[in-house]
């Protein structure tokens, strides 16, 4: 049996979709100020959801998503032998280590620190992007996150075990 292709995505978009309606729902069950988090977090990511749901809709449905994207039609066969399955291997276990890698630092240094940090290096190392740049998107997430987390919601973020062990 052959299935049109794109069928997975919206699938999967639909369950993510619902998903988040769970979780708006669940949250509605708080009271005031635990329901803020959940709300603030599922409103938005629902929102893109629902966006992304309707574009993949939209490709299955007039047949779209047949056509390869236009960075895989311009591939060359050098670039095709790049992908052997070693170096994928090596790109998904250096993905998981920049996962793990950002668990441990959270729980190390505490939101607060990680986040920026994380987005600093990551945007160094993996986004090749310059100094300036990577260290103007950590100071941008720090101000985000302390903005609206610490400032807007009045929310205690988890300070990291260095702080708990050292400075309290």
């Amino acid at each position: 049996m052959k299935t049109k292709k794109g069928v997975g995505n919206v699938i999967f978009n639909g369950l993510l979709v619902l998903l988040f309606i769970y979780f708006l729902w669940q949250g509605s069950q708080y009271n005031r100020f635990a329901r803020m988090i959940p709300m603030f977090v599922s409103i938005p990511v629902l929102a893109l959801c629902v966006i992304q749901f309707i574009i993949d809709l939209r490709k299955f449905l007039t047949g779209g998503g047949d056509e390869k994207p236009e960075s895989e039609k311009k591939e060359s066969e050098s670039e095709k032998k790049k992908d052997e399955p070693r170096i994928t291997v090596w790109r998904e276990l250096a993905s998981i280590a920049w996962v793990v890698g950002f668990a441990l630092l959270i729980w190390l240094t505490g939101y607060l620190v990680a986040l920026p940090l994380y987005t600093l290096l990551f945007c160094k190392f993996i986004g090749k992007e310059s100094w300036p740049f990577s260290a103007g998107m950590g100071a941008f997430v720090f101000c985000l996150v302390y903005g609206v987390f610490i400032t807007g919601v009045r929310l205690v973020l988890y300070p990291g075990i260095i702080y708990l062990t050292y400075f309290r």
